[in-house]
């Protein structure tokens, strides 16, 4: 009896099919098993017929190695595609055995959905060709073993209309907004005050010593007199005009 990987919910609306080394390429077959997982089975016979009268291509996204271009890859927002007819004949054989449980099991065709398919490599066979000079190297084909899962897809259920109650103010699935790793300052009031360290990058605050080294040029430039307030220089001129006086009240008239 063959072990599956995958586990349906019930036995009773599901049916599976397997194959074990089949002499197909195991890249080729990987690649069609990807583009039809999750169809429809209706769907999926429609579109592997068309991909073998090369209507329609096999997109190849995992093994795209040397792999030619085409429009028809456009389908699925790719540029790489081929039509491995040899591979999609062994999965539509797969398909009707699925397709013929199901019918056994009393299941509707139109609702049948392939929920899982797997592809692994199986051993690969040996052979030998023969090259220059007496030497011979090895030639050897790439079988695979596969299994598919057909399901009966369930009736869907209306999502029920939002209330007043049930909106939320804003946008929740946004998350937490920590996009901001550096802040104001208290001291220096630099937008350089990391918050997870809790130290300022420009004055070294908490520190009672203020960050200063004279080898940095443009740093004596930035905190040279005239950069900050100066709350006691700029009354400097006018104190010095006036003779540094204390305790004189000044009046209107004088002061005109």
């Amino acid at each position: 009896m063959t072990t599956y990987s995958y586990t349906p919910e019930s036995s009773a609306t599901s049916c599976k099919a397997s194959g074990s080394y089949l002499r197909t390429h195991f890249k080729n077959t990987r690649e069609v098993a990807a583009a039809i997982k999750g169809m429809k089975l209706q769907k999926a016979f429609a579109y592997l017929d068309d991909v073998k009268e090369h209507k329609r291509c096999i997109p190849f996204r995992r093994f795209a190695g040397s792999i030619g271009r085409t429009a028809q890859a456009k389908e699925f927002k790719l540029t790489k595609g081929r039509w491995p007819v040899k591979s999609v004949g062994f999965v539509v054989g797969l398909l009707n055995n699925a397709k013929a449980n199901a019918e056994a099991k009393g299941l509707s065709y139109e609702d049948l959905v392939i929920k899982h398919v797997q592809v692994n490599q199986a051993p690969k066979h040996r052979r030998r060709t023969y090259r220059a000079h007496g030497r011979i190297n090895p030639f050897m084909s790439h079988p695979c073993h596969i299994e598919i899962v057909v399901e009966e897809e369930k009736a869907k259920v209306k999502k029920a209309e939002e209330t007043q109650e049930m909106k939320t103010k804003g946008t929740t699935s946004f998350g937490k907004r920590h996009t901001k790793s550096h802040g104001l300052c208290p001291r220096c009031g630099r937008r350089s005050f990391h918050y997870q360290k809790k130290t300022c990058a420009q004055c070294a605050y908490p520190s009672a010593k203020l960050r200063n080294y004279n080898w940095g040029a443009k740093a004596q430039r930035r905190k040279t007199t005239g950069t900050g307030r100066m709350r006691y220089l700029k009354d400097l001129p006018r104190k010095f005009k006036n003779g540094f006086r204390t305790n004189v009240k000044v009046s209107k008239a004088s002061a005109q």
